[in-house]
Formats: structure tokens, sequence, C-alpha cells
């Protein structure tokens, strides 16, 4: 099934209402399609207020023609009427006042009220478009801080396979990952998504924590290594892209860049704050003098928006090196970049390699859909999406040896060996001690 967007939907519920059928199957139809554009959430929708009116004009109409249904006409709604009120703002105007008398006494969740016809219809109308409904859609909502491009691939085909819809949320690349990340804390009480795809695992092993997310005991995810998951099944990681550094090669010579990274202070970098920055320099940190001594070496470095504005900066001239991710060197070579990649490592001997920072999944607590989002788990990973993400042009790494097999040049030889669960504990520390030293330089 097609992904659809927002203002088809809004289209199709609009035409809806005035088609020759039946006017059960009239409504039934807009409340459908109004049902995608609450769960299929954008940030177009989210800023535009007009289309909130539109959508609550509709939700008028729709209730205008139920009131003219049969009297004896009874609907059981699944959800109590002040929970889906409370979620759904856009439409409060259009209340009856014996609904927001309900809300405001704040009815028990666990009653399911038999309601008349303009009210049970209002609500079902709310509880759709809310996305509470368990079975009405089919649908599940995924959180991704992914690369919209990648996403969409992996989604679609998801879909294509399992005839089961997403509606997914992305980020910025600015604040990939740690706006995802925040957003999950504050539904917490009251989840919204069912999945968090995380294109990093800090954040991810920092949800874990604080239990947000809930154990997915699957066949696939009992068989998944012990190093790439939770013990108790809260995340698995999977796919991973390489830290390295961006430099173009027609303006430096490889052989005479430096072999660790503790030698790259002078190289830009994205603010650490969020995404794999931040990432990578918790766990360069926990060798504490060499760490030391590099975030003074950094002086006053300007922060990015971004890993692709590092490599960027590197394109354009104005840096000579960049710390970044492999997928987005990978990306700006497809595009015809001058620009190519060098991964240092980070000391001598075994494991001492470069960092590989995985995508990682989780299943929410409390969600609305968990068969589905253990079905969409397994399918993360699999071998096909391991193939679909390392013939992308991310270029993903992958972990399993049958599809590692197919693609030999993305194979990294000896990576770090890391212990992510103490790089998590010492993120938030690591990034201040970053940050102030970075404004000190600036002040001097």
């Amino acid at each position: 099934m097609q992904f659809l967007r927002i203002n088809n939907h809004f289209l199709i519920a609009t035409r809806a209402l005035f088609v020759r059928k039946p006017k059960k199957l009239r409504i039934g139809s807009a409340l459908k399609h109004l049902a995608y554009l609450f769960c299929h959430r954008t940030t177009e929708t989210q800023r535009s207020e007009k289309r909130f009116f539109e959508v609550g004009f509709l939700c008028k109409l729709c209730l205008f023609q139920l009131r003219n249904l049969k009297p004896n006409c009874i609907l059981r709604v699944s959800v109590s009427p002040w929970r889906v009120l409370k979620r759904l703002q856009p439409v409060r105007s259009f209340l009856p006042q014996r609904l927001r008398d309900a809300e405001k006494k704040k009815l028990s969740k666990e009653k399911t009220p038999y309601l008349r016809p303009s009210v049970a219809g209002l609500s079902l109308a709310m509880t759709l478009l809310c996305g509470c409904g368990k079975h009405e859609l089919n649908t599940i909502t995924v959180y991704v801080s992914a690369d919209e491009q990648i996403a969409r691939i992996v989604i679609d085909d998801f879909t294509a396979q399992t005839g089961v819809t997403v509606a997914w949320v992305g980020d910025t690349e600015a604040s990939k990952t740690t706006g995802l990340v925040s957003r999950l804390r504050r539904e917490a009480s009251r989840p919204v998504a069912d999945v968090f795809w995380s294109s990093e695992n800090i954040g991810t092993i920092q949800l874990a924590q604080e239990s947000i997310f809930e154990s997915c005991s699957t066949i696939v995810t009992a068989a998944w290594p012990e190093k790439y998951r939770d013990h108790s099944g809260y995340w698995f990681a999977f796919s991973p892209r390489a830290r390295v550094i961006a430099y173009d090669p027609t303006v430096t010579n490889v052989k005479e860049m430096p072999t660790y990274w503790w030698q790259y202070t002078n190289a830009v970098i994205a603010d650490p704050r969020f995404g794999t920055t931040g990432t990578h320099l918790a766990v360069m940190a926990e060798d504490a003098n060499r760490f030391d001594s590099f975030v003074q070496g950094l002086g006053s470095t300007p922060l990015l928006g971004g890993n692709a504005a590092t490599v960027q900066a590197v394109i354009d001239g104005s840096a000579k090196y960049a710390m970044t991710d492999s997928d987005d060197v990978h990306a700006a070579i497809a595009r015809g970049a001058s620009v190519a990649m060098l991964m240092p490592r980070h000391h001598e001997g075994k494991g001492g390699g470069t960092l590989l920072i995985p995508n990682t999944v989780a299943m929410i607590a409390g969600c609305n859909h968990p068969k589905e989002a253990m079905q969409f788990i397994d399918f993360m990973l699999s071998d096909h999406v391991a193939t679909l993400l390392a013939e992308s042009s991310s270029k993903n790494i992958p972990l399993q040896k049958a599809v590692a097999e197919q693609f030999p040049d993305l194979v990294v030889h000896d990576p770090l060996q890391v212990d992510f669960i103490a790089a998590a504990k010492r993120r938030n520390k690591t990034i201040e001690q970053v940050m102030q030293s970075l404004k000190e330089a600036r002040a001097k």
C-alpha cells in the first residue's frame, strides 16, 4: 500500500462527504482519510493552522450528517471521550458541552459508555484521527532518526510485504535523534509511537534505562547476537556506520594524514549535543588524559549543523578535515563531489580501530500496536533490510555474515571495541565538558 501525501488524504476526505453513496459509507470513508491526516503527522501539517481549521470543519460536517441518522443507531466507543479530547486539540471548538464537561471531570478510562449517534460519531472520528484505535487502520507509528530517503525505502518495502501502513515521524539533520529522544520522554505516560528506529545507539540505551521501551521477544530477536542487543530485549542494533575523517583527495595526500583520531583537533565537527558526534566524543572520553588534551586542542572550533554540513565544509574548501559518518561521505561521493574518507584508529593493538555506530530499533512500552511493532522489528533485523541499507546511498555495514560477504568493500576490519553502556552514562558530562571548553576558548 503506497504512502499517500497529507494533501491527497484531505482532498479524498472532503470529496467522500459528497459522493452518491449511502450516508454511513460516506462518513466512514471521510473518517478513514481524516485519520490518516493525524496518523501521518508531518511538519507541514503541524505548521498549518489553516489545515487544522479545515480538518475541524470536516469533523463538523461528519457530526452534522451523523445527527441525521436513525435515533436508535447506538455506537459503542472503544476509548473514553476525555482521553480522546485530550489528545486532539485542533477540533476542541466543535465539541458538545457535555463532552467538554466530561473532560474536565476526567471520566474513568476503564468505562466504555454508550453514546447517542451525534456524540458517538464525533468521539469515533477523534479516536480515528488520534490513531487510538488498535485495529481500525492497520497502521503503526514509527519515530525515525535515519535519513528520510533511506527510511522511505525501508518503510515502503515493509508496507508492501506486510500490508501494515507505517505513519512515521522524522527529525531534522541538525537535531538528529536528540529531538525524538526528548519527545519519547515527554510522551512516556501516553505513548504515541509504537517503534523507535534510531540512527545511533546512545540515546536508545538511555531511554531503555528510563523504562521507555518494552521487551520484544520473537524468534528473530531471540536469535540475534548478544553483543548487538540489550540483554533484556529492549533494543537491537543493526547495520552500523563508521566514524571517518572526510577530506578532499585533490587537496590532501592521504599518505600524509595522521593515523589516530587524537591528532585531528583541526577538523570541523557537528554540534555534539545532537547525533553521532556526541556519541563518538563520549566513547573517546574513556581515555581521560588523551581526551582532555583533545578537547583543549579543539580551541574555538565552530560547531556545524550536522555531519552532512561538516562534509560540505570540506567540499567547499572551508575546512581541511571533518569528523563525520561514513554515510554522509558516501552520499557526497554519489553526488559527484570531490571528497574521500579515512578511518583513523583510536589506539594500537587489536580492537583499536575506528568506531562503528549502529542503528537501533526498539518497541515503545504501552504502545497501541505491539503485534505489528514486533513484526516491524523482525523486519528491520532481516537480511533483506541489511541488503537494502548496504545497497543504498548510505552504504550501511551489514552485520550478518551472509550479507557482509556480498559487500566486501564495506567491511571494517578491527573496529573499536567499546562499552556503549558506560559511554551512555558519561555522554552528558562529556558534552558539557566540550561545550564549556569551546565557550572559554571563544571568550579569550
